[in-house]
């Protein structure tokens, strides 16, 4: 019994190996060998259901072993590959003639390879009784919408019930944009409504704050007499001109807060305007979106 599991998983690996390229540094890709030059290797290589194909070119200097599909694998592998290519999708039904010729390319993989590796045939088994429904509904006459079937009449009702649904669910979502703008339009009005009054109080304290004058003073020669005035080493005369101290004009002195309070009303200022910026593009908004419901709304008017 052993020996046969073996002998199967040995079978099932053979199999599902492609051309096998091996690099010098161990890394090993499997696809199709598509070209082959003195220079380089083609290989063409897929995901699982062979959806999504690519080729990638590998010098030969970097390869160092390529192991290659039977003449049989490489058949095996092309019919699994056409199979994969047929295509079901949720709204739109198959032809009748590509219905037929899917239904006939499976029959064919699952008589012509039956020594196909398990996991390819379990998919085509599965995936033949699913064309063969396809076939059988559009031989009827009907229609597919999501995954269901009905006649073409019922999916006309279905696909204009799914379109008023979706204007409904536009409405709805319009409505909550505009309740949202709407609450922060709110917000930022009220923020600019205190940013206009502490302007106005910053520029109304700047405006009564006084600026100081004082005197400023020269000294000047004036007349009078020798005096002598005593020193630790004895008397020393001191002769005229002497000097006095006269009030010659008087200066502005800049009131300590100034320069604060004008910082204050820029800060404001700055604020005020962000503010008034922010509203702005917050109404522009509201009247894009209650433009927008308008005619959402005309629409589910004219849909009811």
């Amino acid at each position: 019994m052993k020996a046969a599991s073996v002998i199967v998983l040995l079978l099932w690996s053979a199999w599902l190996r492609a051309d096998t390229l091996t690099t010098t540094n161990g890394e090993t890709f499997t696809g199709s060998i598509v070209a082959e030059t003195d220079g380089a290797y083609q290989l063409r290589m897929a995901n699982h259901d062979f959806s999504i194909t690519f080729i990638r070119d590998f010098p030969t200097n970097e390869v160092k072993s390529v192991v290659r599909d039977t003449p049989e694998q490489k058949a095996a592998r092309a019919a699994y590959e056409t199979i994969c290519r047929y295509r079901l999708y949720p709204d739109n039904a198959q032809p009748a003639k590509q219905c037929e010729a899917a239904i006939a390319g499976m029959k064919n993989f699952l008589a012509t390879y039956p020594d196909a590796p398990p996991e390819w045939r379990k998919t085509v088994e599965a995936t033949l009784p699913v064309w063969e429904d396809e076939l059988a509904n559009v031989s009827k006459g009907l229609v597919k919408l999501q995954r269901r079937w009905m006649s073409p009449a019922d999916r006309d009702v279905a696909i204009q019930k799914m379109r008023f649904q979706t204007i409904q669910t536009a409405a709805e979502n319009l409505r909550k944009q505009i309740a949202k703008e709407t609450a922060y339009q709110t917000q930022v009005a009220n923020a600019l409504t205190i940013a206009e009054r502490n302007l106005a109080a910053a520029e109304q304290f700047l405006a009564n704050l006084k600026d100081y004058t004082e005197p400023t003073y020269e000294y000047r020669p004036v007349g009078g007499y020798p005096q002598a005035i005593a020193t630790p080493r004895g008397y020393f005369v001191w002769q005229p001109p002497f000097w006095e101290k006269v009030v010659s004009g008087e200066k502005v002195v800049v009131n300590g807060q100034r320069g604060t309070a004008e910082k204050r009303v820029r800060d404001y200022q700055t604020s005020v305007n962000d503010y008034r910026t922010t509203l702005e593009s917050v109404n522009r908004r509201l009247v894009d979106l209650r433009a927008k419901l308008a005619q959402t709304e005309a629409s589910l008017a004219k849909g009811k």
